[in-house]
């Protein structure tokens, strides 16, 4: 448990300084301004305006619903690639 006093909170103001002004110890360093004034991103996104403009969400969709065949083990799907695959085959085997 840290307990943190007045004097405490007024010595970090003077070490890292504040959004309005400079650090005194550190030489001239300032806090980052936040890039995002409005904390409330859920609002933001569901809110009327920013709604109309994008659009409808996809339902069903299925990213990956058929598997690549290898043509090097898979014969038929050789075969469909390379129509004189059959031939090769025989006169590898003969």
């Amino acid at each position: 448990m840290v307990i943190w006093t007045q004097s405490a909170f007024a010595q970090l103001d003077t070490l890292f300084g504040s959004q309005s002004k400079a650090a005194f110890q550190k030489k001239g360093y300032q806090l980052h301004r936040p890039c995002m004034s409005n904390g409330d991103l859920a609002r933001i996104i569901n809110s009327n305006e920013v709604q109309s403009v994008v659009r409808p969400a996809r339902k069903n969709v299925i990213a990956h619903d058929i598997q690549k065949k290898n043509p090097l083990k898979n014969r038929k799907l050789m075969e469909k690639l390379n129509p004189n695959e059959a031939l090769r085959q025989k006169q590898a085997t003969a």
